[in-house]
C-alpha cells in the first residue's frame, strides 16, 4: 500500500497525497457518510450559513464535485485516521483516490482563508444565476479557478470507474445528485415552515401544492427506507464482505439497540437488545415505536422547533427505523445529553420557551436531571432528548423515545421504566398534574425530589387501573354489542378506541378483567391471541434468519404457512400448540386476562375463538386478520372469500387449511408519522369538494377515500384534534352531498353520519378546545341541526379566542343575519372587512419591503411581482355594478369592476393580497347584491352560473 501511494505521489509532484490519501480512505459507497452524515465539511457549513444568513433557500443549487485545494479538516470530523483506515479498498480505489487527491493540491497553493473566500464568491454567483450556468461561470473565473475545475472533474471521472467495497458504483457527482434529490431533511423543513405560516388567508391552491408535496416528499423517503431496509434486514447474518450495505456502527457509536447504517441520508437502526439493555428484543422494538409517539406528540404541539423524518420497517421479524440525517454534530448539542447523563447541557432560553411550552401541552413536568448533581441541568422532558442548533439556524430535537413518563414499573420486567410507558393521551388528560419523563431512572436518583416524581407516576398508574379502565371497560362493552347490532364487528377497531381513552394494548387482561358481555369478553380474547400469535411468527422467523443466513424468500414463506396451519388446522399438533404454547404465553404477556375457568389445564382453550352469541361471527377468522394486519402478509383474495362464506366452517379448507398458493407476499410493514396519511385525506376531501356541484358521484367516491385516510391517521394518534375535525367535515360534506350540496339542508340528528360526525367534533374540541377552526366548524353544525344555542355559544368561544378569525367572524355574521338580527350582524361583517383589510396592509408593507431588496415573489396563486396591480385596477373602475348601501358599508368602502371572462384564468390572475377566502365573498356580494346569504356556491344556481363566466378584480 505505502508503495502504491509513494509511487502516486511521485507521479503527480505533491509532498501532501501520502497525507491527503491516508486522510481519505473511505471505501467509495461510504463517501456520502464522509461528505454528508458524520461531519459538515468547511463548504457545506458556508452552504448552510448562507441560506441562515440570506433568509431564503438555495432553490436547485448543487456542487459540482470537489473545489481545487480541499481537504478535510481532521478537527472538523469525527472519524479518527484509524477509524478511516479499518475499511479496506482495493488497490486500483486507492491508487485512484491518491492520483486524484495528488493532483487536487497539486493545482492549489493558496491559504485556506483564501479558499474559502472563492468558494463562497462561486456560492453567491451561483445563487444569482439559473441553475446549470456552472460551466459560463468557469470561462469567467480566473486561470487558477479553470485548473480547479480541471482537478475537480478528474476526481470525479477517476473515482466514477470504480467499484467500492460494498459492490456498489458510486462516483462523486452520483453522490452529489442523490445529497440534493435525496436531502430529506431541507426538503422536509421547508414544507413544515410553509404549512406552519398557514392561516385563514392562505390561498386554497397554495395549500393544495404544499400538501402535494409533502405526500411527494413522504412517498419518496417511505419508498426509500422500505427498500434499503428490506436489504439490510434479508443480509443481516451476511458476513460484512458479501453484504450490499455495510454497517457503520462504530463510527455512529450508541450502545442503544443493534448496527447501524447509512444509505442517501437515511440513518437505518435495528431495534434489537444487542447489549442486553431492555431484556428483550420486543421491549426494543417498543422503545423505538415510542421513539415515534414521541415525535409526533412534539409535532402537534405546534412549537418552534424542527424533527427529523422517523419511518418504522417491520419485515422478517426485526424492525427498523430509519431517520433522515440532520444538519448537526456533537458540536451543536445545546441541549439535553447525549452521554448518558454525564454531562446535561442547559439549552438556550429561546430552545427552552419552546420546550416548556411543549412540556405545558404535554402535561411533562420539568426537573434537574443527571448523573451527579455537578454536571445536572433543568430540563423539559427525558434528560437524553438532545436539542441542536444546526448549521442551517433551526432548533432540532432528537432522540424522543423516552417523552413519555413511564408506569409503575412491574415485578419481573427489566428496565420496564425505558419500554413500559403510558400513552400521550392518558398523560393529557390526566389531571392529577405533570408527570416526570425520568421517573424511576438513574438520571433523577441523585436529587431529593426524585421520591416525588416516582410518587406521582405511581399515582398516575394507579388511576389509570382503577378509575380509567373500570370506565372504559363499561364503554367498549356497548361499543362491540351496537357494532354486532349493525354488522360490523370486522370494522371495529379496537386498537384505536383503547388508544383514544390512552390505554396500552398491554392492559387488554386488566380492561377483559372488567368488561360485561360475552362478545366483548371474546373479542378482547381474540386480539390478545393476536398479539401473543404475532410475537411468536417474529420469533420463529427470526431464528430462521440465524440458521439460513442466507437473503432469500422461500423458506420463510414456507415457515409461515407451516405456522398458520399449526395454529388454524384440526390437527393435535394445533391443540397441544394452544394449550401447553400459547395459553401460557397469553397468561404472561396479559394479566389477569384469563377467568379461573380458562386458567386451568383441562380447559380447551382454542375454544374461546368461538364463544360469540352469534354464528356468523368467526372467532379464528378475526384472529388470522388481525395477524395479517400486523405481520405483512398479503393473502389472496380467494382465501378471504372462502372463509368469509363459511363463517366458522374451516373443515371445507382440509385439516391444513393454508398452502403456498393462498400467500402472496411477504411486505415489509410501515409505520411513519401520522401527518402524511392526513395528507393524502386533505387532498381526497377537497377533491370531493371541488366535484360535488358537477358530479355528485365522484365527490361520494373522493370524501369515502378521505375517511379511510383520516381513520387510519387517527390509529396512530387517536388525539390529532385536525384530523378529528376533518373526519368530522367529510361525513357532513357526504351528506350535504345526498342533497345535491343545498347550503340551506337540515340534518336529522337520527341520521347515523350525524352521530359519527358529531361525535368525532366532540373528540376534536376535547383533544384541543382552543382550535378556533374547529370550534367554529362544528358550530356551523349545529346550525345545521337547528341546536342555535349550542352553534351561537360555538361561535362565540372560537372569537372569543381569536377576534381576527376571519372564517368565524363572516360565519357568524350570517348565523345572526340568518336569525333576523341583521344589524348585528352588520358588525359583524364590517370587522371582518377590517380584519382582512389589516392583513392586506401588513401583505403589502411586507411586499414592498421585499420589493426595495430587490427580490422578485411568486405566489402559489398565479404569478405576480413586487410591483402590485392593486392601485392599477383601482384607477380604471368604469362600469362598476350597483351595490346597496349596506352591501358597500361592510365591504369596508371597497371597489370592484367585473371582467368577463373564466373562471380558472381569474384565480391565476389574482394578486396575492386578495386571498382566495376575500375573494370569494366578495364575488357573493357581486352577483347577489345582498348580504344575508353563504358564499357564493351556498346561495342558489343563478350565482353558481354566473360564476362561470365573470371574475372580480380588487
Amino acid at each position: 500500500n505505502n508503495n502504491n501511494n509513494n509511487s502516486e505521489a511521485s507521479t503527480s509532484g505533491s509532498s501532501r497525497s501520502e497525507q491527503v490519501d491516508n486522510q481519505d480512505t473511505l471505501s467509495v459507497p461510504h463517501r456520502p457518510l464522509l461528505l454528508n452524515i458524520l461531519s459538515y465539511t468547511q463548504e457545506q457549513k458556508q452552504r448552510e450559513k448562507l441560506r441562515h444568513l440570506d433568509g431564503y433557500e438555495l432553490e436547485g443549487y448543487e456542487f459540482d464535485g470537489y473545489e481545487a485545494g480541499y481537504e478535510p479538516d481532521p478537527s472538523e470530523t469525527t472519524l479518527s485516521r484509524a477509524q478511516l483506515q479499518s475499511n479496506p479498498t482495493s488497490k486500483r480505489q486507492r491508487q485512484s483516490r491518491t492520483s486524484a487527491g495528488a493532483d487536487s493540491v497539486a493545482t492549489s497553493s493558496s491559504p485556506s482563508a483564501n479558499r474559502t473566500s472563492e468558494r463562497r464568491g462561486r456560492q453567491r454567483a451561483h445563487r444569482r444565476t439559473a441553475q446549470g450556468s456552472n460551466n459560463n461561470n468557469n470561462n469567467n473565473n480566473s486561470s487558477s479557478n479553470n485548473s480547479s475545475s480541471t482537478a475537480s472533474s478528474s476526481t470525479s471521472s477517476s473515482l466514477s470507474q470504480h467499484l467500492g467495497s460494498s459492490g456498489l458504483t458510486h462516483s462523486l457527482e452520483t453522490d452529489r445528485a442523490l445529497a440534493a434529490l435525496g436531502d430529506w431533511n431541507q426538503r422536509y423543513q421547508n414544507i413544515v415552515s410553509t404549512m406552519r405560516s398557514f392561516d385563514e388567508y392562505t390561498p386554497l391552491k397554495e395549500r393544495l401544492k404544499v400538501t402535494r408535496n409533502l405526500i411527494h416528499l413522504a412517498h419518496d423517503f417511505n419508498y426509500t427506507s422500505a427498500t434499503y431496509g428490506k436489504i439490510i434486514i434479508s443480509e443481516l447474518y451476511l458476513p460484512k464482505e458479501q453484504k450490499t450495505i455495510c454497517s457503520i456502527t462504530e463510527l455512529l457509536g450508541g450502545i442503544a439497540g443493534g448496527d447501524k447504517y447509512v444509505v442517501h441520508n437515511i440513518i437505518f437502526k435495528f431495534a434489537v437488545d444487542s447489549h442486553h439493555l431492555y431484556g428483550s428484543d420486543d421491549a426494543a422494538a417498543k422503545v423505538a415505536g415510542h421513539e415515534l409517539k414521541g415525535l409526533m406528540s412534539y409535532f402537534h404541539v405546534g412549537v418552534d422547533v424542527f424533527l427529523p423524518l422517523i419511518a418504522l420497517i417491520d419485515y422478517r421479524g426485526f424492525r427498523l427505523s430509519a431517520i433522515s440525517v440532520l444538519p448537526i454534530d456533537k458540536s451543536t448539542l445545546c441541549y439535553g445529553s447525549d452521554d448518558y447523563g454525564q454531562t446535561v447541557h442547559p439549552g438556550m432560553p429561546a430552545l427552552d420557551r419552546e420546550l416548556y411550552k411543549a412540556a405545558q401541552q404535554l402535561n411533562i413536568k420539568p426537573h434537574r436531571a443527571g448523573i451527579s448533581a455537578e454536571h445536572s441541568a433543568q430540563v423539559f422532558g427525558p434528560v437524553d432528548m438532545e436539542g441542536h442548533v444546526g448549521f442551517d439556524g433551526r432548533f432540532y430535537l432528537l432522540d424522543f423515545s423516552r417523552v413519555m413518563p413511564p408506569q409503575t414499573p412491574m415485578r419481573g420486567v427489566r428496565m420496564g421504566h425505558l419500554h413500559q410507558l403510558l400513552r400521550p393521551e392518558f398523560v393529557r388528560q390526566y389531571t392529577g398534574g405533570p408527570l416526570c419523563s425520568d421517573s424511576f431512572s438513574g438520571f433523577i436518583h441523585k436529587f431529593p425530589e426524585s421520591s416525588i416524581h416516582n410518587n406521582e407516576c405511581v399515582q398516575a398508574t394507579n388511576y389509570l387501573l382503577e378509575e380509567t379502565i373500570p370506565a372504559f371497560a363499561a364503554e367498549v362493552s356497548k361499543m362491540v354489542r351496537d357494532s354486532i347490532s349493525k354488522g360490523n364487528l370486522h370494522g371495529f377497531r379496537l386498537t384505536e378506541v383503547m388508544h383514544r381513552h390512552g390505554i396500552n394494548m398491554r392492559f387488554l387482561g386488566v380492561v377483559r378483567l372488567h368488561a360485561v358481555g360475552l362478545d366483548c369478553t371474546s373479542l378482547l380474547m381474540v386480539e390478545m391471541c393476536s398479539r401473543a400469535i404475532k410475537n411468536q411468527l417474529r420469533v420463529r422467523v427470526r431464528e430462521k434468519m440465524k440458521t439460513l443466513k442466507l437473503p432469500v424468500d422461500e423458506p420463510y414463506r414456507r415457515l409461515m404457512i407451516d405456522f398458520l396451519n399449526l395454529v388454524f388446522g384440526e390437527t393435535d399438533d394445533s391443540q397441544h400448540y394452544w394449550n401447553n404454547v400459547l395459553k401460557p404465553l397469553v397468561r404472561d404477556k396479559f394479566p389477569k386476562g384469563l377467568s379461573v375457568a380458562e386458567n386451568k389445564d383441562s380447559f380447551p382453550f382454542k375454544t374461546v375463538l368461538s364463544r360469540f352469541t352469534r354464528d356468523d361471527i368467526d372467532g379464528k377468522y378475526l384472529v388470522f386478520r388481525r395477524i395479517q394486519q400486523m405481520s405483512g402478509l398479503k393473502f389472496t383474495s380467494r382465501l378471504h372469500k372462502d372463509l368469509l362464506d363459511n363463517p366458522n366452517n374451516w373443515v371445507t379448507r382440509g385439516s391444513l387449511p393454508f398452502d403456498d398458493t393462498d400467500l402472496k407476499n411477504i411486505e415489509p410493514r410501515l409505520k411513519h408519522m401520522n401527518i402524511v396519511t392526513h395528507a393524502q385525506g386533505y387532498l381526497y376531501k377537497m377533491e370531493g369538494i371541488m366535484r360535488a356541484g358537477k358530479d355528485p358521484v365522484a365527490a361520494g367516491r373522493f370524501f369515502r377515500m378521505a375517511m379511510e385516510k383520516f381513520e387510519a391517521a387517527l390509529d396512530t394518534l387517536p388525539s390529532s384534534a385536525e384530523t378529528l375535525s376533518a373526519r368530522a367535515e367529510v361525513f357532513v360534506r357526504l351528506i350535504e352531498s345526498e342533497y345535491n350540496n343545498l347550503s340551506k339542508v337540515k340534518f336529522f340528528v337520527d341520521h347515523p353520519h350525524i352521530q359519527q360526525a358529531n361525535d368525532y367534533f366532540l373528540r376534536a374540541v376535547k383533544a384541543d378546545s382552543r382550535n378556533v377552526d374547529t370550534l367554529f366548524l362544528y358550530a356551523q353544525f349545529l346550525e345545521k341541526c337547528e341546536r342555535y344555542e349550542k352553534a351561537e355559544e360555538y361561535f362565540i368561544r372560537a372569537l372569543e379566542i381569536d377576534p381576527n378569525h376571519v372564517d368565524a367572524l363572516w360565519e357568524y355574521g350570517n348565523f345572526l343575519a340568518d336569525m333576523g338580527e341583521n344589524e348585528e350582524a352588520e358588525r359583524f361583517f364590517t370587522r371582518c372587512s377590517q380584519a382582512t383589510q389589516i392583513h392586506r396592509q401588513t401583505m403589502e408593507k411586507a411586499q414592498s419591503l421585499r420589493s426595495s431588496s430587490g427580490e422578485v415573489l411568486s405566489g402559489d396563486s398565479g404569478e405576480f411581482t413586487a410591483s402590485s396591480p392593486l392601485s392599477s385596477s383601482s384607477e380604471d373602475s368604469t362600469d362598476l355594478r350597483a351595490i346597496p348601501a349596506a352591501t358597500a358599508a361592510a365591504a369596508g368602502r371597497c371597489t370592484s369592476r367585473v371582467v368577463e371572462e373564466g373562471p380558472h384564468r381569474a384565480q391565476k390572475q389574482v394578486t396575492g393580497f386578495v386571498q382566495r377566502r376575500q375573494w370569494q365573498w366578495w364575488e357573493s356580494v357581486l352577483c347577489c347584491e345582498h348580504i344575508t346569504g353563504r358564499r357564493w356556491w351556498r346561495r342558489c344556481s343563478w350565482c353558481r352560473r354566473h360564476h362561470e363566466r365573470v371574475r372580480v378584480v380588487r
